[in-house]
């Protein structure tokens, strides 16, 4: 077996994975139920916090997985440009998860508030799900313009 038939054979499974750990931690990341009365909720910010690491693993691993280029026999051949965004996307999300380290001395450093690291760490998470979604939209937009170009095309000519 060649070695990018092999690639291409991880592709879509190994985006579906990042994806469903990024749905599955993202819900119950939302549906987390307040903390009880009278707990100073440390154990609950330590579930948050884990369900947050889950995230962004699944935001870099579903970034990778569409960044591997396909052959012409299966997967999802996305552009050069595509799969360049994708590996941004994967090193944004990275880039969130090590930013409290470097802003938040920076932070102090100024005076500047908490809520300043955690705009930074929050805000390269989202920019990494908006950048894996540009590029799936891209491919999905291009191959509908070729799909309709081509029905047009065939269309005009009968």
């Amino acid at each position: 077996m060649r070695v990018r038939a092999l690639l291409t054979s991880l592709q879509l499974p190994v985006a579906g994975v990042g994806l469903l750990l990024v749905a599955a931690s993202g819900y119950r990341l939302l549906t987390l139920p307040e903390p009880p009365v009278g707990s100073n909720g440390f154990v609950d910010g330590v579930v948050a916090f884990f369900l947050y690491l889950c995230v962004v693993a699944g935001l870099i691993v579903t970034a990778i997985g569409l960044a591997i280029p396909a052959d012409d026999q299966s997967g999802v051949r996305f552009r050069r440009h595509q799969r360049l965004l994708f590996v941004l996307a994967a090193l944004a999300a990275l880039a969130g998860l090590l930013s409290p380290l470097v802003v938040w001395p920076a932070a102090v450093a100024a005076g500047a508030s908490a809520a300043v690291v955690f705009r930074s760490w929050l805000g390269l998470t989202a920019l990494a799900g908006l950048v894996i979604l540009v590029g799936v939209g891209w491919r999905a937009v291009e191959v509908a313009l070729a799909r309709l170009g081509g029905t047009a095309l065939r269309a005009s000519r009968e």
